[in-house]
């Protein structure tokens, strides 16, 4: 058994539910230019949580998503649409390497404006605690 790498597993999960705008887990080099071409990029980042020891299959990331965009109108645009799609759409999904619960994803902190040091970029960026089960070795 594998623990789900969430970073993978929910890059692979908003890029097939928002097609066009670039997932990453690390930013590219010509932001602005990416977002311009994509109509924005969202960043997934794993910042902590922790393994079950009663059940080492269970996993619950705590999760940093950022969207960015041309305007703080477009970021946060997206970010609400992110927003939606983790806490409507992702409960009771299979992942890549497992699934979540279907009560598994909780909004720690709501989307809201971060700064960046790039300001023809804007950023907006949420915390979400995700549940995650592995899929067994067998299946």
């Amino acid at each position: 058994m594998q623990l789900v790498d969430i970073e993978a597993a929910l890059t692979a999960w908003l890029s097939s539910r928002f097609p066009g705008i670039r997932v990453c887990t690390e930013l590219p080099a010509q932001l602005v230019e990416v977002i311009g071409d994509a109509g924005g990029v969202v960043r997934v980042t794993r910042i902590g949580g922790g393994t079950s020891t009663a059940n080492p299959a269970l996993d619950t990331p705590t999760v940093d998503v950022d969207c960015f965009g041309d305007t703080r109108i477009d970021a946060r645009a997206l970010a609400v649409q992110v927003q939606s799609a983790l806490l409507l759409d992702l409960p009771g999904s299979d992942i890549a390497g497992g699934s979540v619960p279907k009560h598994g994803v909780t909004q720690t902190l709501g989307p809201a404006w971060r700064p960046y040091d790039d300001t023809d970029v804007r950023q907006i960026g949420a915390t979400y605690s995700i549940k995650t089960r592995a899929r067994s070795s067998g299946g």
